[in-house]
Parts: structure tokens; C-alpha cells; sequence
């Protein structure tokens, strides 16, 4: 995905450049019938009861989030944006030196939770799976990266992960 590209949607309002993106991700799932056909039995087979569509625009809203995000969440900003619940719970692991566990499905923007645990000074080790387009994975390992938090891809995750809590 072009810089230009980027920089054009961040220099919109907010509203215009999330309207624009996630109306660009309904006319390209339009166009791409076979992956909402695939989208359709992911969702299916999660209990999700949504278009295909919907989710396409999610992301287009998404990817504009993180672009905002990247401009604006810095370890000094990040809770003017962001507020964690429980939290109480990833300070009492830590302080006794224990690793915790975060498991999660993919509901919101969770790329920019994950960013803004580790602005907040958790050490968070990722286990992702690579995406398929390599602009895309790209641009994904930059962001994370950005802000602090380490990938493992998924393949032989298990042992580096064990490796990771008992350190």
C-alpha cells in the first residue's frame, strides 16, 4: 500500500477518511466474490450471523484507525485514546515476575490494543500468522514492530512462547 495513499486518507477529516475506506472496502468486496464465499463459512463456522461485506468494511475502518493511531498513540498519549480493563490483574503478574497469557479473537481493532499494551510497558510476544499479501505483512510487522511489540509467526510458536514465559 502506497505512502501516498496514506498520507492522502490522513490528511482528511476522520469521519470523511473512514467513510472513504471502509466504501472502498464494500465496492472491493463486490468485486472479489470468491473470498466472501470463504468469509461466509469463516463466519459461519465462528456463529457470526454477518455479511461478508461487513466485515470488509471493518477493515477498511481499521486500517484507518492504526493509520490515525500511528500519528497519535505515543507512550506519553496512548491513554488519552485507549483505557484497559482489569489491568490490575497484568500488574499483579508482573510484579511477581509471572508471564501472563492473553488470548483474543479478532473484535475491534485489536492490533491497536495490542500496541497500546506495549506503549504501556508491557512485553508482549505476538503469535500471528504471516498474511498472504507481502505489502500488507509489511506494513502489519511496521506497526507492530513501531510500538514495541516482538512476532513470533505461528509455525513452531509453542516453544518459543514457553521459551518466553519462563524468562
Amino acid at each position: 500500500i502506497n505512502r501516498g495513499i496514506i498520507c492522502f486518507f490522513l490528511s482528511l477529516p476522520d469521519y470523511i477518511a473512514i467513510g472513504i475506506a471502509r466504501n472502498i472496502t464494500y465496492l472491493l468486496s463486490l468485486l472479489i466474490g470468491r473470498y466472501n464465499r470463504i468469509t461466509t463459512d469463516n463466519l459461519t463456522q465462528a456463529g457470526i450471523n454477518i455479511a461478508p461485506a461487513t466485515v470488509y468494511k471493518h477493515f477498511g475502518a481499521a486500517f484507518i484507525h492504526m493509520a490515525m493511531s500511528d500519528r497519535r498513540m505515543r507512550h506519553k498519549t496512548y491513554r488519552k485514546y485507549i483505557s484497559f480493563e482489569h489491568e490490575h490483574i497484568l500488574q499483579s503478574a508482573i510484579s511477581e515476575n509471572r508471564g501472563v497469557i492473553l488470548v483474543s479473537g479478532h473484535f475491534g481493532n485489536w492490533e491497536i490494543g495490542i500496541a497500546a499494551l506495549a506503549l504501556a510497558g508491557y512485553p508482549i510476544n505476538l503469535v500471528a500468522f504471516p498474511q498472504i499479501n507481502p505489502h500488507l505483512n509489511g506494513l502489519m510487522m511496521n506497526y507492530r514492530l513501531k510500538n514495541g511489540v516482538k512476532v513470533m509467526y505461528s509455525h513452531g510458536a509453542i516453544s518459543r512462547c514457553q521459551e518466553v514465559l519462563n524468562n
